[in-house]
């Protein structure tokens, strides 16, 4: 735990209140930390014999959280349904303050003390009589009860809300029972209910396969809630084989005969107190593993999510917390990466949303580029993947066009071949030895003509593409496609370098509107006369975005980017000079949730901190990664900066800040506590002793920043060979501690 000013978050929010409930004011519950919640926080800590630090570590919140405890003890035995009493202030539980001070009219301000306790231990302490109103877990108590006796509490069952529906089945209980009628859980009432002698209702519905309706939708939402699955459709009224298999897994659970039908004796334990969850969790998150959890990546997977490079593999890492969060994004459910009982239910259910890609971002595809040198061919393979998929890309409404060049029909085998033939047991393993799809990789590629492939064959395609031996097939595949898309532009006597990769582009996007785009040109064909070409083609200007972002990339190559230069000269060599044009390329980009990004997605591990993982991917875009098939890389892969300054040692390439001017395309290592924090360096001003990074992570973002080359966070710089001072960023900005 560590809080301070500036955070923003529902930690913060929960904070605020908890200091609220204590009696101390931080001027608002916003989830801003700002300066009253700093005051609020020191006078929490002074009060109680801590550091008046106005950080809030462990020892702080732990403090909190006890004080905390007996208040929402206090709510739940009178009456309000809060969960368990965790120490944490959220919203049920504020919420249930304010509701208490309202109702007993005192001032409703969230501030629990010496009469709001006193009132609260009272209430505690008395006989509720429950009624239309009432609510909290006594109120689902007796829903329970009453729907294990037969007695229907209405469609929302026993959900702790008093309402109509259970105001009649009270009534009903009390005339089968010959008690007084008046709608009312008072204590004769009570006593009947709870007793082995409480008269059922007679008429209790047997529910089975092919029942339907809100008895069956009841049921099935306590079973979901009992952690047993129901099946895709989840709580829907309809009995189908799922709520079968669940009535049968909760039979055998809770010793009762597993027929897979609710009578009276199922229903009865379904809905007591007594009845026994699943062992499986109904809360999946991060670190846990099991069926349950491969069985909701396969259902993300189905969905168009990617659980990155393992797939399902039932072990819940960081590429299945980002599936859980992009589902959640594209659901409208609060995005936390964590798949509770809300996420699962339209997760399993058929009106749950397909992957949809959030276009707020940047289109940059967020897998890597190629692991080979080539300038030229590099760089038009990067413009290509702009415009393209990634490597688990699957055209949805066409014809098979699969991965990050989207092959289409028979180029998409001709793919799959060159898998089969590099490990054809991985392939089988993945599509299945007896499949319909192996079998036609065996055959001539002409059976791709016009298929489309089902949903199950997408899940499994996906699994494909997106293992280590799919990207490495896709990475080999693309290189030789995108040279030979740019020998074909130079036998149409293309001389133009920029012309010829937007070609490239063009040619994978369409062959034939291409050729028919390089006819209509007289003369020599530049870049603004086939862009333009292009855009008065009646197929490709339908593309006009795409066309235009490829000519604004073609027309950049081999220009820095940046503004002015360096006094030392402006280029080192054309690899360092791609991976800081690549590194500068993704200037303004913003994680989509906490530590989720394109750069973590292709690590494999989205959701930690990415400042390492961003210089490692445009490394790789670049093609200097160090990496098995590329060991004479320059930039070795690491995630964590301390092992990435530990690398470069090793090597014999770092230099630490006292001793060594910083050149274009060095790794800044920067400390906090320890190494912390990661960039590559762009350009040094030795007139201002200024040094220019280009970084991910900073601000969450990724932001062009200058340092003092004296500044103390500095450790020192790993070495690429780059020779010059590179670059002056003038729309940078100074970084905490940066002054000259």
């Amino acid at each position: 735990m560590n809080l301070k000013r500036g955070d923003r978050n529902n930690t913060v929010k929960y904070l605020q209140q908890g200091l609220r409930m204590l009696c101390i004011n931080p001027n608002g519950t916003d989830g801003i930390f700002g300066a009253g919640t700093e005051t609020a926080v020191k006078k929490f800590q002074s009060k109680n014999g801590l550091s008046a630090t106005g950080v809030v570590n462990d020892v702080t919140w732990n403090s909190m959280k006890k004080q905390i405890i007996p208040i929402q003890n206090a709510l739940i035995k009178a009456g309000y349904s809060i969960g368990t009493a965790d120490g944490v202030a959220g919203d049920k539980t504020y919420s249930s303050v304010l509701d208490f001070q309202k109702k007993n009219g005192l001032t409703a301000d969230g501030m629990v003390g010496t009469k709001t306790m006193q009132l609260l231990k009272e209430a505690g302490n008395k006989p509720v009589v429950l009624q239309i109103g009432s609510k909290g877990t006594e109120v689902k108590k007796v829903q329970e009860r009453l729907i294990a006796l037969g007695y229907s509490c209405g469609t929302t069952g026993a959900d702790g809300d008093f309402g109509k529906g259970t105001y009649n089945a009270v009534v009903a209980f009390q005339k089968k029972n010959g008690l007084s009628l008046d709608g009312k859980v008072g204590p004769k009432t009570r006593e009947v209910l709870f007793s082995n002698s409480a008269i059922k209702n007679d008429t209790v519905t047997i529910l089975k396969l092919g029942s339907k309706g809100d008895e069956v939708k009841k049921v099935q939402q306590r079973l979901i809630e009992l952690g047993y699955s129901c099946g895709n459709a989840g709580a829907d009224g309809d009995f189908g084989q799922g709520t079968y298999n669940a009535v049968v897994a909760f039979q055998e659970r809770n010793g009762l005969s597993t027929d897979g039908i609710v009578g009276e004796n199922t229903r009865t334990k379904l809905f007591s107190n007594t009845a026994i969850k699943n062992v499986e969790s109904p809360v999946l998150k991060k670190g846990m593993s099991g069926d349950s959890v491969k069985r909701m990546q396969q259902r993300l997977i189905e969905l168009g999510y990617s659980c990155g490079r393992a797939g399902a593999d039932g072990s819940f890492g960081s590429g299945t917390y980002a599936a859980v969060y992009e589902f959640q994004r594209c659901n409208g459910l609060d995005m936390d990466g964590v798949a509770g009982e809300k996420t699962l239910n339209v997760l399993y259910s058929t009106s749950a949303i397909k992957y949809t890609p959030d276009t707020t971002t940047s289109n940059v595809s967020p897998e890597p580029l190629i692991n080979n040198s080539g300038d030229l061919i590099d760089y038009a393979i990067h413009v290509i993947l702009n415009g393209e998929g990634n490597y688990t890309a699957i055209n949805e409404t066409d014809p098979i066009s699969i991965g990050i060049l989207q092959w289409y029909e028979e180029r998409a085998h001709d793919l799959l071949v060159a898998m089969y033939t590099r490990d054809a047991k991985a392939v089988e393993n993945a599509l299945g030895k007896d499949s319909k799809l192996v079998s036609e990789i065996k055959a001539d590629r002409s059976v791709f003509v016009g298929r489309y492939l089902t949903v199950n064959e997408k899940t499994v395609v996906k699994i494909l593409l997106g293992s280590e031996l799919g990207h490495t097939i896709q990475d080999e595949t693309a290189r030789a496609d995108v040279s030979g898309y740019i020998d074909y532009g130079r036998k149409c006597n293309i001389k133009d370098e920029h012309a010829l990769i937007y070609y490239a582009d063009l040619y994978n996007q369409s062959p034939k509107q291409t050729k028919k785009i390089v006819e209509s040109i007289s003369g020599e064909i530049t870049l603004e006369k086939i862009h333009a070409a292009a855009m008065n083609n009646s197929v490709m200007n339908q593309y006009s975005t795409r066309r235009n972002n490829a000519y604004d990339a073609a027309k950049n190559y081999s220009s820095s980017n940046t503004g002015t230069s360096g006094s030392s000269g402006t280029t080192d060599n054309s690899s360092l000079e791609r991976f800081v044009n690549v590194a500068l390329g993704e200037f303004g980009y913003k994680e989509k949730g906490e530590n989720i990004t394109k750069y973590g997605e292709w690590y494999g591990d989205n959701g930690e901190p990415w400042c390492a993982m961003f210089v490692s991917w445009c490394a790789n875009q670049a093609g200097i990664l160090i990496t098995k098939s590329n060991p004479n890389g320059l930039v070795p892969r690491y995630e964590g900066v301390s092992a990435g300054m530990a690398a470069y040692i090793e090597k014999e390439r770092f230099q630490y800040k006292k001793d060594y001017t910083p050149k274009y395309g060095d790794i800044m290592f920067l400390k906090s506590n320890g190494a912390s924090h990661t960039a590559i360096v762009v350009g040094y001003d030795k007139n201002t002793n200024k040094v220019y990074t280009i970084e991910g992570n900073f601000s969450d973002k990724v932001s062009k920043v200058w340092r003092s080359a004296d500044n103390c966070e500095i450790t020192g710089y790993g070495t690429n060979g780059g020779t010059s001072n590179g670059y002056i960023l003038k729309d940078a900005v100074a970084a905490k501690g940066s002054t000259v």
